[in-house]
């Protein structure tokens, strides 16, 4: 059983966190302050019940709430005297990562902020961390841009927002060097390489027909082929062959073949000889 202060700490760290979803600032400023001024204070086993402070940023952020980030930002010491002046990215000191219980440990990875704040279909939300100074390409390390996150949630709302405030409709390579194309090709996610393509993206050089291919979604290729995908598009390896790179670099037909796409490999045979044909045809007509 827990002693009475433990469960004090336990009892407030959930109030604020609900206080933080619901939007109720009065809670979090006496709560947040409480908890979070004075962290060399707390004792140390009652520290660990305390939840780090990036959870209750992504909380609010979550549920859409920028004044209370702006609260965090300008109140809290954690968050204000930030190294770099990454407010939005502040340590919890006498937090020690091996005791972050689970719930809490999405949410307390470096740059995972703005992932959520892209999820919270809210541009306001995301437009407050732009006002704090961060880059709206901030991510994880090895994790795809906010943008490519809402685009893959559909939030096409957001999506423009972070457009029309300099994202790269391309993204930021991750991981393993990917593209916003390659992705969406990848999942099959029609919808989201359509919006990709009506905002100016252009295909060369994504390698988003080799994501169809790995993938084996014919209706993907088809979009990508109509909007002016080449066909025998080469691709490097480690797109192609992540097993054997010394395999060389291929096209989506060799990628097709290489993770068994059958009906995709039919697929791509039968829109060569259809463009085979019409190249016979147009030959035919000009003589």
């Amino acid at each position: 059983m827990l002693p009475p202060g433990c469960l004090a700490t336990v009892q407030r760290s959930n109030v604020l966190l609900d206080a933080c979803r619901r939007g109720d600032l009065v809670t979090v400023k006496s709560l947040g302050t409480s908890l979070y001024s004075e962290p060399s204070h707390v004792h140390h086993n009652q520290s660990r019940m305390v939840p780090p402070i990036r959870v209750a940023l992504c909380e609010a952020a979550r549920s859409g709430h920028g004044d209370i980030l702006r609260f965090f930002f300008d109140e809290i010491p954690a968050c204000r005297d930030a190294p770099g002046g990454e407010r939005w990215n502040p340590c919890t000191n006498h937090m020690h990562s091996q005791d972050i219980p689970s719930q809490w440990r999405f949410d307390n990875w470096h740059n995972m902020l703005p992932i959520v704040a892209a999820t919270s279909g809210e541009p306001q939300v995301f437009q407050t961390l732009l006002d704090y100074g961060m880059s709206v390409q901030a991510a994880p390390e090895r994790f795809t841009s906010p943008f490519e996150f809402a685009l893959a949630h559909h939030d096409f709302v957001i999506s423009e927002f972070l457009l029309s405030r300099g994202a790269s409709i391309y993204g930021n390579g991750e991981p393993l060097g990917d593209s916003s194309l390659h992705n969406a090709a990848r999942r099959g996610d029609t919808d989201a390489l359509q919006f990709l393509l009506d905002h100016g993206a252009k295909i060369h050089g994504t390698n988003a027909l080799e994501g169809a291919a790995k993938s084996g979604c014919v209706p993907t290729a088809e979009l990508l082929l109509d909007a002016g995908a080449d066909i025998d598009e080469t691709f490097v390896p480690i797109y192609c062959f992540p097993d054997d790179e010394s395999d060389g670099i291929c096209s989506a037909l060799h990628t097709a073949i290489k993770w068994d796409q059958l009906d995709f490999v039919r697929f791509l045979l039968r829109q060569a000889q259809t463009w085979m044909s019409r190249m016979a045809y147009v030959k035919l007509q000009c003589n």
